[in-house]
């Protein structure tokens, strides 16, 4: 009970570390901009509001009078303690402060303050003010009428200056608006990380694999960790090959996506698989792409076709020009032979989406459609077939007619829970098995959890959104 109740904390703290993080990904500059204004403001206000205080001082020693009117230094411990708690009281009196007042004919003083020196019979007058001059009048004057008070409270004493500082000519005080800045830096970061915190566990979006869990049960067959995919000035870049992404944690996670796969593929006797995603701009072409060669690796014949006729882009990413494809296809203006391009002869094939600017969604539900994957079945092993995201267009729900199942590409912090399940959803509705589901694009340490803790955290840079033909 105990070890399933820590795993369940540990499933908790690291999903809120995963929106967390999310969180101040997304508003990280929001988090910067409120700890510098933060700091700035406390500052600024520290140093706007800065008063400077002086302070003159004076050291001295008390010596009480004996009835013969000799001056007997008060020595000893008993009566250092005394005067140490009655000095202080007698200098800082209401009555020596009428004194100090009719003195110097003024209605108010500064600051007076009285100390005694611990284990000596030495006492420390401060009198602290905005007016050096004006302290150090207020200074003397205690210092006359002081033998008057003390006098009535311990009989008669006289002081005996030890140290005096004359008038001050250099604030006490110094501007602490450093202080005060850090202070608001920390506060105004504090602030920035809660609202990245908040933000972070208010998103519907995916975060991690256990939003869909709780909500369907649809299949996890792994994470892809984000990467960076350079694009050239001009033109299209070709679609990121997975020998040549140089990053291990993105290999070693497709690698075991990719035998989860085929496994799933082989035991559900699916050939004809549909990848397909809730939204537009979740990589799910170059996850057909490099799926397709992983698959290749593992000895079997892979066909690519690319069914999204709404916005054809595999022509750039591979760097041809328009050629016939699968709408050429079903509409009957093209042979298979015409259509099929090698990408690794005899294993790894592709059939473009073919120049259709007429095209309508009836297209896709034609007999031919189904006419044409069956001969396809007989040469190669797993067809997989890209579509539009299943929750915008009807197109991909047309093509699960013809199909076997079908494989869910869902991007960290993208979609929303909600258009996930609804696409499932739709799938099932046609009888179309969901082999799983591929979270991809997953930054830095949210990978731990999925066993590919290798801390690399890649900008997803090869760029995506439906209607942007550089952005597949």
């Amino acid at each position: 009970m105990n070890e399933q109740y820590n795993e369940q904390t540990s499933i908790s703290l690291n999903r809120l570390l995963v929106m967390f993080l999310h969180g101040l990904k997304k508003l990280w500059l929001l988090v910067l901009v409120l700890a510098v204004l933060g700091g700035a403001a406390m500052g600024a206000w520290s140093w706007y509001r800065y008063t400077p205080s002086y302070t003159a001082s004076v050291t001295f020693t008390v010596y009480v009078k004996n009835d013969a009117q000799a001056e007997i230094p008060a020595y000893n411990q008993a009566a250092a303690n005394q005067m140490a708690e009655t000095f202080p009281y007698i200098l800082t009196s209401g009555v020596l402060s009428d004194l100090v007042m009719a003195d110097l004919d003024t209605s108010s003083l500064p600051s007076i303050s009285a100390s005694a020196i611990e284990d000596a019979n030495l006492f420390v007058l401060k009198v602290s003010g905005t007016d050096p001059e004006y302290c150090y009048e207020v200074l003397q004057s205690v210092i006359k009428n002081y033998p008057q008070v003390a006098e009535l409270v311990v009989g008669p004493t006289q002081m005996e200056i030890v140290d005096e500082t004359g008038v001050p000519t250099e604030p006490a005080n110094s501007r602490q608006w450093q202080s005060s800045a850090k202070k608001g830096t920390v506060i105004g970061l504090a602030l920035g990380l809660l609202i990245a915190a908040f933000y972070g566990y208010t998103k519907t979006t995916v975060m991690s694999k256990d939003d869909l869990q709780r909500i369907s049960n649809i299949k996890f067959l792994g994470a892809l960790p984000s990467i960076s995919v350079k694009k050239r000035s001009k033109g299209f870049s070709r679609t990121p090959s997975f020998d040549d992404i140089n990053n291990r944690a993105y290999k070693e996670a497709f690698r075991a996506v990719s035998v989860r796969v085929d496994r799933n593929m082989r035991e559900k006797g699916i050939q004809a698989l549909m990848v397909c995603s809730a939204a537009s701009g979740e990589g799910k072409t170059t996850v057909v792409y490099n799926l397709a060669q992983l698959l290749v690796k593992l000895g079997r014949r892979v066909l690519i076709i690319d069914c999204d006729l709404r916005n054809p882009t595999m022509y750039h990413m591979f760097g041809v020009g328009k050629c016939k494809g699968f709408f050429e296809l079903v509409e009957g203006d093209a042979e298979l032979a015409e259509t099929i391009h090698a990408i690794i002869p005899n294993k790894l094939n592709i059939i473009f989406a073919g120049e259709c600017e007429d095209y309508t969604t009836d297209v896709l539900s034609e007999q031919r459609v189904g006419e044409m994957l069956g001969q396809l079945r007989q040469s190669y092993d797993y067809i997989l077939i890209d579509t539009p995201p299943y929750s915008m267009l009807a197109d991909a729900e047309n093509m699960g007619e013809v199909i076997d199942g079908a494989l869910m590409v869902v991007r960290q912090d993208y979609a929303s829970r909600v258009s996930v399940v609804d696409a499932v959803t739709r799938l099932s509705e046609i009888d179309v098995p969901v082999v799983g589901y591929i979270l991809n694009a997953c930054v830095g340490g949210s990978l731990g959890q999925y066993g590919y803790g290798y801390g690399y955290g890649y900008g997803y840079g090869y760029g995506y959104g439906y209607g942007d033909k550089e952005s597949r």
